[in-house]
């Protein structure tokens, strides 16, 4: 995404430069003339309505498209200052401010403005073990929460795992289990895949409803699942396994994702290797790491800079793939 807006503001700058087009104009390099960008926009890089970079005042960014700009937010979404539609993260939240403090929920929960959260309604459920699905508006309490869900306990509601934008009012839903959903606005499900279908899943892995370990992550297109031993990775746009591996000593887990560079680190108790997945070049690395304990493997310093510790020898096999590691500071000094 950040090179694909690289690319927009070149090519706004480079207008620029060829013609003095007013804002709201873009320079067309064929006809040599300055074109109208849509009503909405101050900055685009086409004329069409779905091409902004910048909104005009008064209009926001798109919580759906990110260069569509839209006269109102979506419910459970706030304008925020530099013009985007944020969402509320309080769960069932469909008014919050600017400091995500929620000040209206849905019509069946209430809010606590204790731990600020939107709990069920007192009584609303024949008992405390029952859950109320999504969207929260239905009058029907469930036993047992739809498989793209958990079980929350606190506030007795169905919650999602993990939303991702995905195409257009598109969305991607990862769930416990290694279950994903690709659902539309309505959170209706348009179509659903399992990675690893194990009957004593909820057995080994889950309490009380929820994932003690995360063991499956979504980065761009493609959903994986680290659950009995293995690796499977699935590209949900064209439904096709790009990797497959199982007998690892251990289970592998999430260490850390970069959306940005769609990247994912996974490392698992007692092996001496980093697995790195890079969703843009669809690849799964090995990188062999020194026998230091997982905590200190990844240490989060700055939102664009990571530290972790390899051999050198592998250092530069990493150099000679090319890997996207341009955010991340790599440390050979044998710590």
């Amino acid at each position: 995404m950040k090179i694909y807006y690289d690319i927009i503001i070149c090519s706004v700058v480079f207008s620029m430069i060829l013609c003095q087009c007013l804002n709201g104009e873009i320079y067309n390099i064929l006809s040599q003339q300055c074109l109208k960008c849509s009503s909405n926009c101050q900055q685009c890089f086409n004329t069409n309505e779905d091409n902004c970079i910048k909104c005009q005042t008064g209009t926001f960014n798109s919580i759906q498209n990110n260069i569509q700009c839209t006269q109102t937010c979506l419910q459970g979404y706030i304008n925020t200052q530099n013009q985007q539609c944020v969402q509320c993260l309080v769960e069932g939240c469909i008014q919050c401010d600017a400091s995500q403090n929620c000040l209206k929920c849905e019509v069946n929960l209430q809010l606590s403005q204790e731990n600020n959260k939107c709990i069920l309604k007192q009584n609303f459920c024949e008992s405390n073990v029952e859950f109320i699905e999504l969207s929260f508006t239905q009058n029907q309490c469930q036993k047992i929460c739809p498989s793209f869900t958990y079980q929350n306990f606190e506030t007795h509601q169905c919650e999602i795992v993990q939303v991702n934008s995905f195409l257009g009012n598109q969305y991607f839903i990862r769930g416990n289990q290694c279950q994903f959903a690709l659902v539309n606005q309505n959170l209706e499900i348009i179509n659903s895949n399992i990675l690893q279908n194990l009957n004593n899943f909820e057995e080994i892995y889950m309490q009380y409803g929820v994932e003690v370990q995360q063991k499956s992550f979504i980065v761009g297109n493609y959903g994986g699942c680290l659950a009995f031993n293995s690796l499977v990775i699935v590209n949900f746009f064209t439904f096709q396994t790009v990797y497959s591996e199982t007998g690892f000593q251990n289970d592998l887990n999430v260490n850390y994702i970069d959306n940005d560079n769609q990247i994912v680190f996974l490392t698992c108790t007692n092996c001496n290797q980093i697995i790195v997945f890079d969703g843009i070049s669809s690849q799964v690395s090995k990188l062999l790491i020194d026998q230091s304990p997982s905590y200190i493997l990844f240490q989060i310093q700055t939102k664009q800079y990571m530290t972790y510790y390899t051999r050198d020898t592998q250092l530069k096999i990493i150099q000679g793939q090319q890997h996207k590691m341009d955010k991340h500071k790599q440390n050979s000094n044998n710590q």
